[in-house]
């Protein structure tokens, strides 16, 4: 899914259509439409992406290392991260990027 397909997808969609659950209309939508279409992944992101791998992450992290003044690093063990999470607080964050309820 790329900004690019977004957009495209939004081009199909009837103009003159009924607006969404959360009362957005095609027209509002329009307005300032590239906005709305920013990329959750930031260029210095690995995970799940694709073409990259966590060789890619670890090159980064040693050109970022030798390039930069480091004054500490942080390594974190994520692999339990959705067996422990607090899914009341997941939940509420997730609502902050869809608004849908059936979601």
């Amino acid at each position: 899914m790329t900004p690019e397909v977004l957009a495209l997808a939004f081009s199909w969609l009837k103009r003159d259509a009924a607006s969404g659950i959360d009362g957005v209309t095609w027209k509002d939508y329009a307005a300032n439409q590239e906005a709305k279409l920013e990329q959750d992944f930031l260029g210095f992101s690995y995970g799940f992406r694709p073409k990259r791998s966590q060789h890619d992450a670890l090159d980064a992290l040693a050109v970022g290392i030798d390039r930069r003044n480091v004054n500490w690093i942080l390594d974190a063990d994520i692999s339990k991260f959705f067996d422990t999470v607090d899914h009341d607080w997941l939940m509420k964050l997730v609502a902050h990027r869809i608004n849908d309820p059936r979601i």
